[in-house]
């Protein structure tokens, strides 16, 4: 097993020299530091964590995760944070989640005021905020003490936030439809309301790139949900030919509702990954989707807490942006 009298021994320095580099001490050389991280990468030394004065009592995180309607997105960001517990079981770190429905923002609340007020052990908070300012108001009071991180949504610009930018992502989306569409060809654009989390921004970003080109673009439409969206779109296919469509929201559930013949001709391009989209993609309903990754949001985000929680490093106040994917048939994972 590698140890830090190793790594000290191989490189010829002493050991308190390497716990210093491990602690990003200020009186250690940059160069030092550097053959020290590079040598722990080689060997992949880890440290016991467990063995030091950091470790103590077993520390408590918790994670206020929103359910989605898409399902996708809440299963993803759950096991984000269970592989982080997983990792870091050893080292006694528990994450305990509390899964709130995206239409109770009351609920988020009034559970994180529980918390808060009860002098339960509270470590460190993950959170996908769907009341911004109540959030923020509970938790500044118990900041300088406890570690906050926000995901998806971005909570203040006092708190580390972790996610995407779904304003990009719905440019994504108008380029790849851009790239499909002829000059002066019909593009519909459906305004399905706003969910708290992405569709708006998904909108906003879409409607942006889309006006750069020399497209018929008809909407955006505001629709009520799934039934009236479908209606709408197999009523105004008799009356225009439509070569391109957009929702920024309910997409895969409008397509299902559709039938085969009415897709022929048509360009779509979705956001988000799910079953649905999964089957779009192989009957070839849809061109492409731009999903974000959900799971990489939630254990970068862990790990955050876990180096603040066990190794005291202090976190950047940083909007990290997690990567987009651009999802075709040909790169969609076999099951």
């Amino acid at each position: 097993m590698m140890t830090q009298k190793k790594i000290a021994e191989m490189l010829g320095i002493s050991r308190t020299t390497v716990a210093r580099a491990l602690q990003e001490n200020s009186s250690i050389k940059e160069e030092t530091r550097k053959k020290v991280l590079d040598l722990i990468q080689e060997t992949k030394y880890e440290k016991n964590y467990l063995g030091s004065s950091l470790a103590g009592r077993k520390k408590t995180v918790h994670a206020f995760v929103v359910k989605s309607k898409n399902e996708f997105y809440t299963s993803e960001i759950q096991r984000g944070m269970q592989k982080i517990q997983q990792k870091y079981a050893k080292y006694r770190l528990e994450i305990q989640i509390h899964l709130h429905d995206i239409h109770e923002a009351q609920e988020q609340v009034a559970m994180l005021e529980d918390i808060l007020s009860q002098e339960k052990q509270v470590d460190g908070i993950l959170i996908v905020p769907l009341e911004k300012k109540k959030i923020y108001h509970l938790i500044k009071p118990h900041l300088k003490k406890i570690p906050v991180i926000s995901l998806t949504m971005q909570l203040h610009s006092d708190i580390i936030h972790i996610g995407t930018d779904y304003h990009r992502q719905g440019r994504i989306v108008a380029n790849i439809l851009a790239c499909c569409l002829r000059k002066g060809e019909n593009l519909v654009i459906l305004d399905n309301g706003d969910d708290r989390l992405s569709t708006q921004n998904y909108l906003e970003g879409f409607c942006e790139r889309i006006s750069e080109e020399e497209l018929n673009i008809l909407g955006p439409y505001s629709c009520q949900g799934i039934q009236e969206s479908v209606e709408f779109l197999k009523k105004l296919s008799q009356e225009k030919k439509i070569q391109g469509v957009f929702s920024n929201r309910y997409a895969q559930d409008i397509m299902k509702e559709l039938p085969d013949s009415w897709f022929v001709g048509k360009h779509i391009v979705v956001n988000g990954m799910s079953e649905e989209i999964e089957q779009l993609l192989l009957e070839k309903k849809i061109i492409a989707t731009v999903t974000e990754e959900v799971y990489e949001e939630a254990s970068f985000a862990g790990k955050l807490l876990f180096q603040t929680l066990y190794q005291n490093k202090k976190i950047p106040k940083i909007w990290r942006k997690t990567n987009s994917k651009i999802i075709y048939l040909e790169n969609l994972e076999k099951k």
